[in-house]
């Protein structure tokens, strides 16, 4: 059980390590300042897959991140299969709406913030992948039972969502970001 709880912290370590090497070196005064969200697609259990979320705070040039556990789809790998395949790789504007038990799409009602990723092409440009969000199951309060899967967007439990919330608006006081979405 150690040696478990060992080898998942070191694989958590190691990739951060590289995702951050990949984003390059620490802010700087003239680096954007604007968050930017990374999910990394677990393909072996698409229900606990990571996102990060990468953060300067103000009048501070460190960059940060948190990581949080996230599903896409409901179990399966292909990112062409509407509201149940992961969300397709590539890169998305993220729009964060926070307006608490409003609809937020045709189809479906999303309680309590999330964060609009809009529409995205799948591989082969086969289909689009419409009304996609970053969103957890209702607003605080209501009870959370730990199911990470969701139509086709990238689901986070209630308590990751408010941690993400507020780095977000600590951090920002923005309503706008990127997503970065890799196998």
């Amino acid at each position: 059980m150690l040696i478990r709880r060992l080898g998942r912290g070191l694989v958590a370590v190691l990739f951060g390590l590289i995702v951050t090497s990949l984003f390059g070196p620490a802010a700087s005064a003239d680096t954007p300042r604007h968050p930017h969200l990374v999910f990394v697609k677990n393909m072996a259990n698409p229900l606990d897959s990571r996102l990060y979320l990468y953060y300067s705070k103000p009048n501070d040039p460190q960059r940060y991140y948190i990581v949080m556990r996230a599903g896409s789809g409901v179990g399966s790998t292909d990112d062409c299969q509407r509201n149940r395949g992961f969300l397709p790789d590539g890169t998305y504007p993220v729009r964060q709406w926070n307006v608490p038990g409003t609809p937020h799409t045709t189809k479906t009602t999303l309680g309590g913030p999330v964060w609009y990723l809009g529409n995205h092409l799948c591989h082969g440009n086969l289909n689009s992948r419409t009304e996609l969000f970053i969103h957890s199951n209702g607003v605080r309060g209501t009870r959370w039972n730990g199911n990470y899967a969701t139509d086709g967007c990238i689901k986070i439990s209630q308590a990751d969502r408010d941690r993400l919330l507020a780095r977000w608006r600590i951090a920002y006081d923005t309503v706008h970001a990127d997503l970065l979405v890799r196998s």
